[in-house]
């Protein structure tokens, strides 16, 4: 069943299409690798630089002509720092549970390494951090072509779905500095007319 649909990169249904209508911006919302694709995630690595870095190749080789040719904003998702589902719980590092039991289950050196290489380019964060864990933050809010942009991390702050497990009650989504942020972004005067976020 080799066929163009199931090809893993360099995707170019999606990427000639993109270059095509020439965009003002791009945003790509997390979710730029997955862990057990195009090989296999080693389990037992506790910090799976070689794997992560051979994955992040592949996707610049299947999305250069898009960021090379147009501005791009990359945010984090689940997948990206080898997750199968994230509840950060304010960016703490995971210490009971899987996927739901609140945390990241890597260490903040291997999520750092990820933030740095898919969103090292972004705009400076509102407030790098780092958090207690160690891992740093990304989000920011930027002008760009006459549009302010308000860019979050929501997968980060959200409160753990196991409420045994939850550090923050009541539920969080996006932390306190974050909202700080949004609500400095909002009573801005000079800020365009013109808002969106991310």
């Amino acid at each position: 069943r080799w066929t163009p649909a199931n090809l893993w990169a360099p995707f170019e249904g999606i990427t000639q299409p993109l270059v095509q209508v020439e965009p003002d911006i791009v945003f790509f919302t997390g979710d730029q690798l997955y862990e057990g694709n195009p090989t296999p995630q080693d389990k037992t690595d506790a910090f799976p630089t070689d794997d992560y870095l051979y994955k992040w190749l592949i996707w610049h080789w299947s999305f250069g002509d898009v960021t090379r040719r147009f501005p791009s904003i990359l945010q984090t998702d689940d997948h990206d720092v080898w997750h199968p589902n994230l509840w950060g719980d304010g960016g703490r590092l995971m210490t009971r549970g899987w996927d739901a039991g609140g945390g990241f289950i890597n260490s903040h050196y291997f999520v750092n390494l990820v933030q740095r290489t898919m969103c090292g380019h972004n705009p400076d964060a509102y407030d790098p951090g780092p958090l207690d864990s160690g891992v740093t933050n990304y989000y920011p809010t930027f002008t760009y072509g006459g549009v302010d942009f308000a860019l979050l991390e929501d997968r980060k702050f959200k409160s753990a779905a196991r409420e045994a497990n939850r550090q923050a009650v009541p539920l969080e989504l996006l932390g306190d500095t974050q909202m700080q942020m949004l609500a400095d972004w909002a009573d801005d005067p000079e800020r365009a007319d013109v808002r969106v976020i991310v």
